[in-house]
Formats: C-alpha cells, structure tokens, sequence
C-alpha cells in the first residue's frame, strides 16, 4: 500500500511538473511585453499620422545621408504595397549617370531601407546588426542620424 501511494505521489508530481516550462511568464515579464505592445502602437501610430509629402520628405533625405549624395537628386515614387506606405527613392549618380534604387518606409521613428536591383528589392535593413537610422521631422526640417554598431553616429538635417 505504501509503494502504491509513493508511485501515485511521484506520477502526479511528474505530470505536475510537466505542464510547466520554460514559456510560462511571471507578471512582470507580461508587464513588459504590454508595455513593449503599447510602444509599438504609439510607434506606429505617429508614421500613421504622417502625410504621404512627409514619408517622401524623409526618405528622400535618409536615403540621401545614407548614400552621400544632395537629396536635390532624390525622386520619389509610392510603391503598392499592403499595410506600408513604401516609397521608392531613385537618383543618377552624376559621377557616372547610372540610376540607383532603393525602397523605404518609415516605423515609428526608424527608416527602413532595401537597395532594388534590376528590379528586384534586396534585403531590408532592419536586423539587429544592422544600423539603425532614426529621423526627427520639425516643421520644414528633418534630422535624419546613423547610429552605428560600434555607438558612433552621424546625422544631417535636410530642409525641404
């Protein structure tokens, strides 16, 4: 009878412990995903109040800091695409006049960018190991910076 009862306890505590894992979250770690949720939307929700002249603005001129070159050369063109607003920002290099393409849209504020190739868009540049380029759009002017892996940064500002 006493070995019945030590199987039975050793089996429940066995099942017991089998329904928890690693994946179960304490109160503050759901906290902290909210809170992650809730920076998310506002993020999102301040490029939703941008209009299409202002995502054309900013790209043009983060694509321009990031290249080298005047934002003067940028042209942009809205690229279909469900739940973005992409633009596709081109420019001639007018050291050999060949045209370069890249795709942008803005999250919050970050500028994420793809260079397009014979049509093709490369990969986008929004993993972690990858810079991150933040803009500031005040009025007429927009700052855009480049924060670097290594904690360097450049920025320029840009008016329209």
């Amino acid at each position: 009878m006493m070995r019945a009862s030590r199987l039975f306890a050793i089996t429940f505590v066995a099942l017991v412990c089998a329904g928890c894992s690693e994946d179960t979250q304490t109160s503050s770690e759901v906290a902290s995903n909210d809170d992650r949720s809730q920076n998310n939307q506002a993020r999102l929700s301040k490029t939703a109040d941008l209009s299409s002249s202002d995502i054309d603005f900013v790209c043009r001129a983060a694509i321009a800091e990031i290249m080298g070159r005047d934002i003067a050369i940028m042209e942009a063109t809205k690229v279909a695409v469900e739940n973005k607003q992409i633009m596709q920002i081109s420019y001639v290099r007018p050291s050999d006049n060949t045209r370069w393409t890249q795709h942008c849209y803005l999250e919050g504020d970050d500028v994420i960018w793809a260079g397009v190739e014979n049509g093709v868009v490369g990969r986008w540049r929004n993993h972690p190991n990858d810079e991150s380029i933040k803009f500031k759009l005040s009025g007429d002017k927009v700052t855009i910076s480049q924060i670097f892996g290594d904690g360097s940064s450049i920025s320029d500002t840009f008016s329209r």
